[in-house]
């Protein structure tokens, strides 16, 4: 009698993937253009979210350079950031910029890690 080496996994196999199921975990680059993106889709499918959030980017550099500049004080520059925030969401009515600026300087207030970031950058937190 002889007696075999490991023959493998043996029992239940894993059921097959839907058609089409493998297109979904791709990028976007792989779905294809008209395919939506699960970001748009959370933000009511508007691709001009994406738009704002690199203009927004371009902000934040300048407030940066500012900021190294010694043109701005570390208080200034999350000001700063604050009301880009608040202005990359132009459907917000009045109350709810206030809110939403308030809940951002309650954040940057109340967390210790974000106030001892703003007291490293020289302005105090």
């Amino acid at each position: 009698m002889t007696i075999g080496g490991p023959k493998g996994p043996t029992g239940p196999k894993p059921p097959l993937a839907p058609p089409g199921a493998d297109k979904a975990a791709r990028p976007d680059s792989a779905r294809g253009s008209d395919a939506p993106r699960f970001a748009d889709a959370l933000q009511g499918g508007a691709p001009t979210a994406r738009a704002d959030q690199a203009n927004a980017g371009g902000a934040v550099d300048a407030i940066a350079a500012k900021l190294d500049a010694g043109e701005l004080n570390a208080q200034q520059a999350a000001q700063l950031l604050v009301d880009e925030i608040v202005a990359a969401r132009p459907g917000l009515d009045a109350a709810a910029q206030k809110r939403l600026r308030d809940a951002l300087a309650a954040q940057l207030d109340d967390d210790p890690q974000l106030a001892a970031a703003l007291r490293s950058l020289g302005g105090g937190g």
